[in-house]
């Protein structure tokens, strides 16, 4: 279904950055962004430019594919340019997004995965027994770990960054890596994996940190 809004050129004339995030903001039932720098039924704007009726077909790298796409990149950047700060909070929300793994998963960046129940990962003769508990037993740890995930791994981060500074800047250089890089344009939650993956890693040095401190506690009771 097309996308009823205006061009890049009328959302260049709003003098507010909240009425321009407004604008920019509605997206397709696919949730692509791009929408936003081509017009209203996709490609209005680039309709008019090359004289085009609504009846004839234009897709999104035909005609003149490598030059429109130049000149939706062109429009972009002009657009940031002109609103950096709006486009700053746009990729810290992105940014946001990419580390959300509980809870509902965004409009558009995809899901973390589900979580393991004997329902969803066994087959029907195996729901019962010892199998299907330790499938629950595992999920109830999962569903856990991905609400304390972020703080686990800031943990993990600021430990390993006093304890082991070098070892832990190149790994945290992957982390802002992916959440730079991806957060500068669209992307999904599929895409960042391997950063999560470096995120396990901090958690995993978070979870050794506290044993150790409350370990001594432990062993004096």
């Amino acid at each position: 279904m097309p996308i009823r809004g205006r061009g890049v050129s009328d959302l260049r004339k709003l003098p507010r950055a909240a009425d321009l995030q407004t604008r920019i903001e509605p997206l397709d039932a696919q949730g692509r962004e791009l929408q936003v720098l081509v017009g209203v039924d996709g490609f209005l704007d680039e309709r008019i430019e090359m004289g085009r009726p609504d009846d004839v077909t234009i897709r999104l790298f035909w005609p003149d594919g490598i030059s429109r796409d130049r000149e939706r990149a062109r429009r972009a950047l002009a657009l940031i340019a002109e609103h950096p700060l709006w486009y700053a909070g746009v990729m810290l929300e992105r940014m946001y997004w990419m580390l959300k793994i509980a809870g509902e998963p965004g409009p558009y960046y995809g899901t973390a995965g589900i979580n393991c129940t004997p329902q969803k990962c066994l087959p029907e003769t195996q729901n019962g027994g010892l199998i299907s508990a330790a499938v629950t037993v595992l999920g109830s740890v999962q569903s856990v770990y991905r609400y304390l995930a972020v703080i686990l791994a800031a943990l993990g981060i600021a430990a390993g960054v006093i304890q082991f500074r070098h070892s832990a800047c190149i790994l945290l250089s992957v982390v802002l890596y992916y959440l730079v890089s991806s957060s500068a344009g669209h992307t999904e939650l599929r895409y960042v994996l391997p950063m999560h993956a470096v995120l396990v890693v901090f958690s995993g040095f978070a979870l050794d940190r506290l044993i150790a401190v409350f370990r001594p506690q432990i062993d004096d009771d």
